[in-house]
């Protein structure tokens, strides 16, 4: 399993302590430092649609109105993390 996320973010070390306490083999990929490719988001969004884009996120709601009215593939590669 490839857990995406930040290597900064506490949440995301709170999901990899538990999928690895779980059993589970996990591979972190901090997505700052190895950024996603195009297909990568494609299948990203095509699996989770909108959710794939934190709308809670302080970085979401500091984007512009044109950028909140993209497809979350745009939002994604303007902003990653």
């Amino acid at each position: 399993m490839i857990l995406y996320g930040i290597s900064t973010c506490d949440t995301c070390k709170k999901a990899l302590k538990a999928l690895t306490n779980a059993g589970r083999e996990v591979t972190f990929r901090d997505i700052r430092a190895n950024p996603l490719g195009e297909a990568e988001i494609a299948t990203i969004v095509g699996e989770f649609g909108s959710r794939a884009v934190n709308t809670q996120s302080t970085t979401y709601r500091a984007f512009g109105d044109f950028l909140r009215a993209s497809e979350p593939e745009a939002q994604i590669a303007a902003q990653p993390a």
